[in-house]
């Protein structure tokens, strides 16, 4: 997801309710634009919220041969 490969947008919220959780929104389209990804993911503001982030991002990818038509 971080590697370039899509193109799109990112949008975080931060400080929501009592938790203080962090919402992150993130859609983006491939350089095919066949498809767009959306992810949203709700995670804790300490440290654990922000490797399970990371990981999330890092490791995200579609298997496009499992799509409708693919």
């Amino acid at each position: 997801m971080l590697d370039g490969s899509y193109a799109g947008y990112l949008d975080a919220y931060t400080g929501c309710g009592e938790s203080l959780n962090e919402i992150i929104t993130i859609a983006g389209v491939p350089s095919s634009e066949e498809y767009m990804l959306v992810i949203v993911m709700q995670t804790s503001p300490d440290e654990v919220g922000k490797q399970a982030q990371e990981r999330i991002l890092l490791t995200s990818a579609v298997d496009e041969a499992a799509l409708p038509g693919g």
